[in-house]
C-alpha cells in the first residue's frame, strides 16, 4: 500500500512539473512576442548568490533582439567596456564563461553605494537576461529598460532554507539619477 501511495504522488509531483514547465514556456514565448522589456538602454547587477568560495558556473547577461544591432556592456569600475553583434531573433552572451564579463561584477557589499551596475546600451530594441550561476544554485532575472522604471519598489523576500543556518535575503538598488538619498522600507529609512 505504500509503494502505491509513494507512486501515485510521484506521478502527480512529475505531472504537476511538467504543467509548471509548459506555463513557463508559454509566459517566456509571450514575452518573447511583445514588446514590453525592449529597450535601447538597461542598468544591470549581479547581487552575490551564495558566498566567495562556492564554485562558480557563470555569471552571465543575455541579449536578443528583433533587429540586427550592436549592443555595449559598459562599467568603467569594472574596466568593462565590450561591443558585440546581435542577429537578428538569436541570443549573444556576455559571460565569465565566453568572455566580455567577470566576476568582479558579482556585488559582495552591504549597505554601500558602489559603481557596480553594469550598462547595456544598443542601437536598436533588445532584451536582456541576467543570470548568476554556481555549483549548487542559479539566480536570474529578465531586466528592465531604463524607460520602464519608476520611482517605488517593493521588495519581497524571505529567508533561504536551513541548510546549515538560515540565510537572509537581500536586494541591489540600481539608481539611474545621481544623489539618490533615501530608502524606505516598512516605514523606517534605510539611509
Amino acid at each position: 500500500m505504500k509503494r502505491i501511495v509513494l507512486l501515485l504522488l510521484l506521478t502527480s509531483f512529475i505531472t504537476l512539473s511538467a504543467k509548471n514547465e509548459i506555463v513557463i514556456k508559454q509566459n517566456v514565448q509571450s514575452l518573447v512576442q511583445h514588446g514590453d522589456n525592449e529597450g535601447k538602454i538597461f542598468f544591470v547587477a549581479f547581487p552575490y548568490n551564495d558566498y566567495k568560495q562556492q564554485p562558480t558556473q557563470n555569471l552571465a547577461i543575455y541579449v536578443t533582439s528583433r533587429f540586427d544591432t550592436e549592443v555595449t556592456v559598459y562599467n568603467e569600475e569594472l574596466a568593462l567596456n565590450v561591443t558585440k553583434s546581435v542577429k537578428r531573433g538569436e541570443t549573444t552572451e556576455f559571460s565569465s564563461v565566453k568572455g566580455g564579463l567577470s566576476w568582479d561584477a558579482e556585488i559582495y557589499d552591504f549597505e554601500e553605494v558602489i559603481g557596480k551596475g553594469v550598462r547595456i546600451i544598443s542601437k536598436d530594441p533588445v532584451k536582456v537576461y541576467v543570470l548568476n550561476s554556481k555549483n549548487v544554485t542559479s539566480e536570474g532575472y529578465m531586466a528592465a529598460p531604463l524607460r520602464k522604471w519608476g520611482t517605488e519598489y517593493i521588495h519581497n523576500s524571505s529567508y533561504d532554507f536551513d541548510e546549515v543556518r538560515e540565510w537572509g535575503g537581500g536586494f541591489v538598488v540600481l539608481a539611474r539619477d545621481d544623489a539618490t538619498s533615501r530608502l524606505v522600507g516598512f516605514g523606517v529609512s534605510l539611509t
